[in-house]
């Protein structure tokens, strides 16, 4: 699609999935950050978007939920400027804090039935909200390339990256040491790994739960990567890991996992079955399910690696058919 200057694309925080979806689309991103404190915070980005719309004039306008004073800013403004206004609904948008609250859930639906349309990234957050959302639109995270990783800080050298000299079966495990993330399983199955020539790299700040962390020889912390040093980790590995406890959520490893054509484990969740098919093993999130699907993978993962490419031709096929639906939704 041929960026239309009419068209803006209006987020308050960077995050790879606006600057992925933006550009597909045609939609010229901004992003208004601040790091101030919540109240200021919002009364400059409130501003700074009003500032945007006032000078671009747009016909339609895409903005990211969360935040939700985002999406009321740009409703208000929608009826001064008079655009259309499609939302990127991420699952913090739809479910705040988890879902677990009544009220919160009431307002995220009230707050998102105030767009035209909704993006959402599956099927299943549809059919949650079909009866109270206006338009939903299902476009999952187009497959990231490189020039998505946005790292403008010289590349580091090989003999920084440990990987590069490692000849054993190399595994990935995306890791943000988050309470949704079973992080203690994983390296637990690594750990009762004894025969088998693999390691396992494990990003992410890993520090702040060092006293729990296992020491063993298989199990390489990272901390943070350069976004340049975690594509070429990505490229370099044999095969990814990436797992959470959530039921509704698409992880952006598994994407990356998918657009490198890298066999992987993920979470044994409808959602994510559904999305990301063959080509990969799915687990459930416990020591010995992991391990299974670790040695499975360990044995011959190169057998993996043509279903895996077959997936990702169809998942393109398949995002461009969506990305139409939103061309359709925004030129009505």
């Amino acid at each position: 699609m041929n960026k239309d200057q009419k068209r803006v694309w209006i987020t308050w925080e960077n995050q790879r999935r606006n600057r992925s979806l933006s550009a597909k689309s045609g939609f010229i991103l901004h992003e208004l950050i601040s790091n101030r404190s919540r109240l200021p915070r919002y009364a400059l980005l409130s501003f700074k978007t009003l500032s945007v719309i006032r000078s671009t004039r747009p016909s339609v306008v895409i903005c990211q939920n969360p935040s939700v004073v985002l999406v009321v800013v740009c409703a208000l403004l929608k009826n001064v400027f008079r655009y259309k206004l499609i939302v990127d609904c991420h699952n913090s948008g739809l479910y705040p804090k988890e879902g677990k609250y009544t009220i919160l859930n009431k307002v995220a639906v009230f707050v998102n039935s105030l767009a035209d349309a909704v993006i959402v990234s599956n099927e299943r957050l549809k059919k949650d909200f079909c009866r109270t959302l206006k338009k939903i639109l299902v476009i999952p995270d187009p497959l990231p390339s490189l020039e998505h990783f946005y790292d403008k800080n010289p590349r580091t050298s090989s003999s920084d990256r440990p990987w590069r000299s490692d000849s054993r079966i190399k595994f990935l495990y995306v890791c943000s040491w988050a309470e949704d993330e079973p992080f203690e399983e994983v390296l637990n199955a690594f750990c009762d790994i004894s025969e088998l020539n693999v390691s396992c790299y494990v990003t992410g700040n890993f520090k702040r739960n060092i006293a729990k962390n296992p020491n063993n020889e298989k199990i390489i912390y990272t901390g943070f990567l350069s976004d340049t040093d975690y594509h070429d980790l990505i490229i370099s590995c044999d095969a990814m890991i990436v797992l959470t406890k959530r039921n509704d959520c698409l992880t952006c490893g598994a994407y990356e996992a998918l657009a490198e054509c890298k066999p992987g484990i993920l979470s044994d969740t409808a959602i994510i079955r559904n999305t990301f098919g063959k080509g990969f093993l799915y687990s459930q999130p416990f020591k010995e399910d992991i391990l299974k699907n670790v040695l499975l993978l360990a044995e011959n993962v190169s057998i993996f690696y043509p279903k895996i490419m077959e997936r990702k031709t169809e998942y393109e096929v398949s995002f461009h058919k969506n990305m139409m639906e939103l061309e359709k939704t925004a030129s009505s």
